[in-house]
């Protein structure tokens, strides 16, 4: 019997189980091949983004629960950084400016616009297409998962001026 090395064994199929459902099931659901997902938790492969964000939603858990950032791929934490400084600047100088706050909906698509630059710096020929879908065509759980990133990073850096007027 193999011995895998992969934190996603224990993790995934733990999630899988609390949820309730069969690896099948969840395939079903996820439209992500079963052979993909038993590959996963053996430790095969790592789990994309997307398919964590997909992942998460069906299981009912957060994607930090299902891959740790210390088990994301490096491209991924860098495009991650990236974004988040970017989106943490736009922020500082719309307030820094005196400029209105972003909607939550403007944010989302702030933010799945920056995602689809870091996806293209890394993957120049061709990326998948979930990869950098127009923020239109994304499922609305992919719009508000984006907007949440987005309202996280503003709230961090309100905090991090509070006392400061704008």
């Amino acid at each position: 019997m193999a011995i895998s090395v992969s934190p996603y064994s224990n993790t995934l199929r733990r999630l899988i189980k609390h949820a309730g459902y069969t690896f099948r099931e969840v395939a079903e659901e996820t439209k992500i091949p079963e052979r993909t997902l038993y590959d996963w938790a053996a430790g095969n492969h790592v789990i994309s983004r997307q398919d964590r964000i997909v992942l998460a939603r069906v299981l009912g858990c957060t994607v930090q629960e299902l891959a740790p950032w210390e088990e994301m791929q490096g491209w991924e934490q860098q495009a991650a950084i990236a974004v988040n400084e970017q989106v943490g600047a736009f922020v500082r100088a719309g307030y820094e400016q005196g400029s209105a706050r972003l909607t939550r909906e403007q944010g989302g698509r702030l933010v799945s616009a920056l995602w689809n630059v870091e996806v293209y710096r890394n993957y120049p020929e061709k990326p998948k297409l979930s990869y950098v879908a127009p923020y239109d065509e994304l499922p609305k759980w992919q719009q508000e998962t984006d907007a949440d990133i987005y309202a996280a990073i503003e709230t961090r850096e309100l905090t991090a001026r509070q006392g400061t007027a704008y």
